[in-house]
Protein backbone atom coordinates (compact mmCIF):
# COMPACT_ATOMS: atom_id res chain seq x y z
CA UNK A 1 0.00 0.00 0.00
CA UNK A 2 2.75 2.66 1.11
CA UNK A 3 4.47 1.52 -2.83
CA UNK A 4 1.37 3.01 -4.48
CA UNK A 5 0.96 5.83 -2.68
CA UNK A 6 4.51 6.78 -3.11
CA UNK A 7 4.11 6.04 -6.85
CA UNK A 8 0.83 8.07 -6.84
CA UNK A 9 2.57 11.38 -4.84
CA UNK A 10 5.93 10.76 -7.90
CA UNK A 11 3.72 10.77 -10.45
CA UNK A 12 1.26 13.76 -9.66
CA UNK A 13 4.09 15.48 -7.93
CA UNK A 14 5.61 18.11 -10.89
CA UNK A 15 9.38 17.67 -10.49
CA UNK A 16 11.91 19.92 -12.13
CA UNK A 17 12.99 18.61 -15.22
CA UNK A 18 17.30 19.67 -15.66
CA UNK A 19 19.29 18.36 -18.53
CA UNK A 20 22.27 20.36 -19.26
CA UNK A 21 22.81 21.65 -22.90
CA UNK A 22 26.06 21.80 -24.37
CA UNK A 23 27.19 23.51 -27.12
CA UNK A 24 30.45 23.04 -28.68
CA UNK A 25 32.10 24.68 -31.10
CA UNK A 26 36.15 25.16 -32.65
CA UNK A 27 37.54 28.09 -34.95
CA UNK A 28 40.56 27.87 -36.08
CA UNK A 29 43.28 30.13 -37.82
CA UNK A 30 45.83 29.06 -40.52
CA UNK A 31 49.09 28.70 -39.80
CA UNK A 32 51.13 28.70 -42.82
CA UNK A 33 54.78 27.68 -42.40
CA UNK A 34 57.47 25.48 -44.22
CA UNK A 35 60.14 25.01 -42.08
CA UNK A 36 60.74 24.05 -38.35
CA UNK A 37 62.69 27.17 -37.34
CA UNK A 38 60.04 29.43 -38.50
CA UNK A 39 57.55 27.51 -36.44
CA UNK A 40 56.98 29.49 -33.04
CA UNK A 41 56.84 33.02 -35.04
CA UNK A 42 54.38 31.50 -37.73
CA UNK A 43 52.35 30.64 -35.18
CA UNK A 44 52.66 33.57 -33.21
CA UNK A 45 52.03 35.95 -36.02
CA UNK A 46 48.70 33.77 -37.06
CA UNK A 47 47.06 33.57 -33.62
CA UNK A 48 44.03 36.34 -33.06
CA UNK A 49 44.22 35.61 -29.40
CA UNK A 50 46.07 38.69 -27.58
CA UNK A 51 45.18 39.22 -23.99
CA UNK A 52 47.34 41.89 -21.70
CA UNK A 53 50.17 42.42 -24.69
CA UNK A 54 50.65 38.55 -24.89
CA UNK A 55 49.99 36.25 -27.50
CA UNK A 56 48.50 32.73 -26.68
CA UNK A 57 47.78 29.60 -29.12
CA UNK A 58 44.96 28.21 -28.18
CA UNK A 59 42.03 30.19 -26.30
CA UNK A 60 38.51 28.70 -25.12
CA UNK A 61 35.06 30.91 -24.32
CA UNK A 62 32.16 29.68 -22.29
CA UNK A 63 29.24 31.24 -21.60
CA UNK A 64 25.99 29.74 -19.56
CA UNK A 65 22.54 30.74 -19.61
CA UNK A 66 20.01 28.94 -17.82
CA UNK A 67 16.21 29.30 -17.84
CA UNK A 68 13.46 28.31 -15.30
CA UNK A 69 9.73 28.68 -14.60
CA UNK A 70 8.11 28.26 -11.99
CA UNK A 71 4.67 27.32 -10.42
CA UNK A 72 2.51 29.62 -8.20
CA UNK A 73 0.07 27.87 -6.06
CA UNK A 74 -1.47 29.69 -2.89
CA UNK A 75 1.11 30.31 -0.59
CA UNK A 76 4.07 29.22 -2.79
CA UNK A 77 6.52 29.55 -5.86
CA UNK A 78 8.49 26.92 -6.99
CA UNK A 79 11.20 26.31 -9.76
CA UNK A 80 9.17 23.58 -11.99
CA UNK A 81 11.52 23.42 -14.90
CA UNK A 82 15.40 24.57 -15.33
CA UNK A 83 17.49 24.66 -18.35
CA UNK A 84 21.30 25.29 -18.32
CA UNK A 85 22.84 25.91 -21.44
CA UNK A 86 26.59 25.94 -21.66
CA UNK A 87 27.95 27.18 -24.99
CA UNK A 88 31.99 26.33 -25.47
CA UNK A 89 33.89 28.28 -27.92
CA UNK A 90 37.91 26.91 -28.55
CA UNK A 91 39.86 28.96 -30.88
CA UNK A 92 42.81 26.67 -32.08
CA UNK A 93 45.63 26.56 -34.49
CA UNK A 94 44.97 24.17 -37.83
CA UNK A 95 48.24 23.83 -39.81
CA UNK A 96 48.93 24.22 -43.28
CA UNK A 97 52.53 22.83 -44.28
CA UNK A 98 54.04 20.39 -46.09
CA UNK A 99 57.40 19.54 -43.86
CA UNK A 100 57.64 16.31 -42.01
CA UNK A 101 59.86 17.86 -39.68
CA UNK A 102 56.68 20.66 -39.05
CA UNK A 103 54.31 17.86 -39.05
CA UNK A 104 55.79 15.78 -36.33
CA UNK A 105 56.49 18.93 -33.53
CA UNK A 106 53.08 19.89 -34.56
CA UNK A 107 51.50 16.45 -33.52
CA UNK A 108 53.42 16.45 -30.51
CA UNK A 109 52.41 19.96 -29.16
CA UNK A 110 48.94 20.41 -30.56
CA UNK A 111 47.70 17.69 -28.81
CA UNK A 112 48.95 19.23 -25.46
CA UNK A 113 47.51 22.30 -26.58
CA UNK A 114 44.26 20.81 -27.00
CA UNK A 115 44.36 18.70 -23.46
CA UNK A 116 44.78 22.49 -22.07
CA UNK A 117 41.93 23.95 -23.35
CA UNK A 118 39.52 21.20 -22.73
CA UNK A 119 40.31 21.54 -19.15
CA UNK A 120 39.41 24.96 -19.35
CA UNK A 121 36.02 23.28 -21.32
CA UNK A 122 35.44 20.80 -18.35
CA UNK A 123 35.75 23.04 -15.83
CA UNK A 124 32.70 25.12 -17.40
CA UNK A 125 30.67 21.65 -17.90
CA UNK A 126 31.55 20.73 -14.17
CA UNK A 127 30.21 24.90 -13.18
CA UNK A 128 27.46 24.32 -15.73
CA UNK A 129 26.49 21.05 -14.11
CA UNK A 130 27.01 23.27 -10.56
CA UNK A 131 24.00 25.42 -11.31
CA UNK A 132 21.89 23.44 -12.90
CA UNK A 133 22.17 21.15 -9.61
CA UNK A 134 21.90 24.39 -7.90
CA UNK A 135 18.51 25.98 -9.12
CA UNK A 136 17.35 22.18 -9.27
CA UNK A 137 17.43 22.49 -5.41
CA UNK A 138 16.09 25.74 -4.75
CA UNK A 139 13.45 25.51 -2.14
CA UNK A 140 9.88 27.30 -2.83
CA UNK A 141 9.53 30.58 -1.80
CA UNK A 142 6.53 33.56 -0.91
CA UNK A 143 6.86 34.70 -4.19
CA UNK A 144 7.79 34.24 -7.30
CA UNK A 145 9.88 37.61 -7.73
CA UNK A 146 12.07 36.22 -4.90
CA UNK A 147 12.49 33.07 -6.21
CA UNK A 148 13.50 34.49 -9.12
CA UNK A 149 15.95 37.03 -7.94
CA UNK A 150 17.50 34.28 -5.39
CA UNK A 151 17.78 31.33 -8.60
CA UNK A 152 19.61 34.60 -10.34
CA UNK A 153 21.52 35.56 -7.43
CA UNK A 154 22.82 31.79 -7.02
CA UNK A 155 23.97 31.31 -10.68
CA UNK A 156 25.69 33.95 -10.51
CA UNK A 157 27.63 33.31 -7.84
CA UNK A 158 28.40 29.78 -9.38
CA UNK A 159 29.44 31.89 -12.59
CA UNK A 160 32.00 33.72 -10.72
CA UNK A 161 33.27 30.44 -8.82
CA UNK A 162 34.36 29.49 -12.53
CA UNK A 163 35.93 32.31 -13.55
CA UNK A 164 37.58 32.31 -10.69
CA UNK A 165 38.70 28.63 -11.37
CA UNK A 166 39.62 29.06 -14.85
CA UNK A 167 41.91 31.56 -13.75
CA UNK A 168 43.18 29.17 -11.04
CA UNK A 169 44.25 26.32 -13.46
CA UNK A 170 45.83 29.28 -15.59
CA UNK A 171 48.24 30.15 -12.54
CA UNK A 172 48.63 26.29 -11.96
CA UNK A 173 49.73 25.18 -15.21
CA UNK A 174 51.22 28.48 -16.34
CA UNK A 175 48.85 28.25 -19.08
CA UNK A 176 49.58 25.10 -20.26
CA UNK A 177 53.41 25.15 -19.89
CA UNK A 178 53.26 22.80 -17.06
CA UNK A 179 51.23 20.53 -19.43
CA UNK A 180 53.39 20.62 -22.47
CA UNK A 181 51.31 23.10 -24.42
CA UNK A 182 53.80 25.87 -25.07
CA UNK A 183 55.10 25.30 -28.37
CA UNK A 184 58.80 26.37 -27.69
CA UNK A 185 59.60 23.66 -25.48
CA UNK A 186 58.95 21.18 -28.53
CA UNK A 187 61.28 23.37 -30.94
Amino acid sequence: MRLIILSLIFLFTPIVIAEPVIEQDTTYYKVKVSSKEKLLESVNHASPIRENGKVFHGYTRFDIRWRFNWEKTAKRCRLVRVKTILQLKYTMPELDSDSQQVNTVWATWYSKLLLHEQGHGELAITFASKIEDALKSMRPQRDCKTLSDDANTVAYKIVEQLNKASAAYDVKTNHGETQGAWLHSHL
